[in-house]
């Protein structure tokens, strides 16, 4: 459960990654196309460097070459970096050797029922998804601005598609790139690390040298009918408060808690 919630708030990061000398503000919306609903509001502060990005009841920091999620129901919040990778890593390496022990002491037709509730080949043998930024050589115009077309797929299946100004054509473009390469780079050193976690969220990925505007989502290589429009961008002074940790919240141990859960 918290590798998964790490990769979301990665996928917030990278989605909502922006500027910071200036300081900047970005908003983006979700929306059901075919529904028409407005979904979930992603709100995003970044300036001197660090990123603070809020989507329901998560807020997420930057700072660094470290990530900082933080619940604010539970009032606790954890902090992911190489450090935290490396510990995260061998835990899972030792529950799947441990997994792989168990099965390998069930007789023929228990283990291979096991292994089809649990997808096929035990924990053993996992490799982290393949995840590339492919430029369809499009653009589209959204909201006025002019866009390119690019395709992020895992696996070489669509999972979504972004709309992408150029840094250059962007509020606060002096640090747009370096934050984005940074959070891409962590995210491909977390796949690395736990190739065995869920795979669904392929959200972060860089090489598309700009910020996109529109994103939508796919579902089996299909549009799912979910898209993300950024709704406001401003530059404006960013309080230093905004990227630090509430006074009283308890930091969690992410390698510790799936230890205990196993």
């Amino acid at each position: 459960m918290g590798s998964r919630i790490a990769m979301q708030a990665l996928a917030l990061l990278l989605a909502c990654a922006a500027a910071a000398h200036a300081g900047v503000y970005i908003e983006s919306v979700e929306k059901d196309t075919k529904s028409k609903k407005a979904g979930e509001t992603h709100r995003f502060w970044a300036q001197g460097g660090n990123a603070r990005v809020e989507a329901g009841a998560t807020t997420t920091l930057l700072k660094g070459d470290a990530m900082v999620v933080i619940d604010a129901k539970q009032k606790s919040y954890f902090v992911l970096d190489r450090a935290a990778m490396k510990r995260m890593a061998g835990q899972m390496n030792a529950m799947r050797d441990q997994m792989n022990s168990q099965l390998a002491g069930l007789p023929p037709e228990q283990r291979a029922m096991v292994e089809r509730m649990m997808g096929g080949g035990g924990m053993g043998g996992a490799a982290a998804p393949t995840i590339a930024t492919v430029d369809t050589g499009r653009s589209e115009k959204v909201d006025g601005r002019t866009c390119r077309v690019w395709d992020v797929t895992m696996n070489a299946q669509v999972t979504q598609q972004h709309c992408v100004v150029p840094f250059s054509g962007l509020p606060g473009k002096e640090d747009l790139r370096a934050i984005v390469e940074r959070m891409a780079a962590l995210t491909e050193e977390l796949r690395k690390a736990l190739p065995q976690m869920d795979a669904s969220m392929s959200d972060v990925a860089g090489g598309m040298n700009g910020y996109p505007v529109l994103t939508r989502y796919y579902e089996r290589g299909k549009p799912s009918g979910r898209e993300r429009r950024v709704s406001a961008w401003r530059e404006e002074s960013v309080a230093g408060d905004k990227f630090e940790v509430p006074a009283g919240y308890k930091q969690r141990d992410l390698a510790g808690e799936m230890r205990a859960a196993h």
